[in-house]
């Protein structure tokens, strides 16, 4: 089992390309390589391997003032804490 540790650009990077509607051939922003990249990680992750969330970077995106975006980073940290099989 392997974790990979992000930080909370990172962890911006995977909600807004999980987000539905996100198109990277549309995305023009400096980061849609990042975004891909995240992307990428998590797709090629396999069941065992782990994305961890530092407390800092919770702490950090728990502060974010719209509802909508701090309901995706929510459900994106219960993702990465998913169940490991040992």
């Amino acid at each position: 089992m392997q974790k990979l540790a992000v930080d909370s650009n990172s962890l911006t990077c995977m909600v807004d390309v999980t987000t539905p509607g996100y198109d990277p051939r549309r995305d023009r922003s400096k980061v849609c390589a990042e975004r891909v990249a995240m992307l990428r990680i998590e797709l090629y992750m396999n069941s065992k391997d782990r994305i961890y969330v530092l407390p800092a970077v919770e702490e950090e995106y728990q502060r974010i003032p719209e509802e909508h975006r701090l309901f995706l980073h929510d459900n994106m940290i219960l993702f990465s804490k998913r169940p490991v099989a040992i």
